[in-house]
């Protein structure tokens, strides 16, 4: 082979070697957000764990979404450490007389899992076997991300930036 033909190639292979590389090395889909009921156990679990970074890539981009979450993660982690420390305290006792747990604000993935799902389009609802709560998704490219005021601020006060202050700081 001439010295031209393996130049060439030798420059193809690195450039084919290289495009493999950062191709690699890119962003993944995280299955965990594959479909609206995985995207919503996710989020939850993030945040009855405290972690924020997950909770974060779990919800959409907007204004409030992100202070939202934060609220009701600390929220969430705050009840969860009162029963444990309860639970630790009396036991079964206590099981007995607060009838469960404290944590009202952890959202178990079993009422995600039983509830039902509606999925328009890009756009999803997942409505909780408790039928209190109406959970709305929105897909970004291929990931599934919860809208947290659409599922949590009342409906009624959406255009009220005061209502935003008081979910927040409860």
């Amino acid at each position: 082979m001439s010295l031209i033909v393996v130049q060439r190639l030798t420059s193809f292979c690195l450039i084919a070697i290289t495009a493999l590389a950062l191709n690699g090395c890119g962003p993944r889909d995280d299955p965990r957000l594959a479909n609206p009921k995985s995207a919503a156990r996710t989020l939850f679990q993030a945040m009855y764990d405290n972690d924020l970074v997950t909770a974060k890539s779990c919800i959409v981009a907007g204004p409030g979404q992100t202070e939202l979450l934060e609220a009701m993660t600390k929220m969430v982690a705050a009840m969860r450490g009162a029963t444990d420390v309860a639970f630790k305290r009396y036991g079964d006792e206590f099981a007995k007389l607060a009838g469960g747990s404290l944590d009202a604000a952890h959202i178990d993935p079993k009422q995600i899992d039983a509830g039902s799902e509606a999925v328009a389009g890009e756009s999803a609802t997942i409505v909780l076997s408790s039928g209190k709560t109406t959970l709305r998704l929105v897909r970004t490219e291929k990931d599934w991300k919860v809208d947290m005021v659409q599922s949590f601020v009342p409906k009624a006060n959406l255009g009220d930036p005061r209502m935003m202050r008081v979910m927040i700081s409860m």
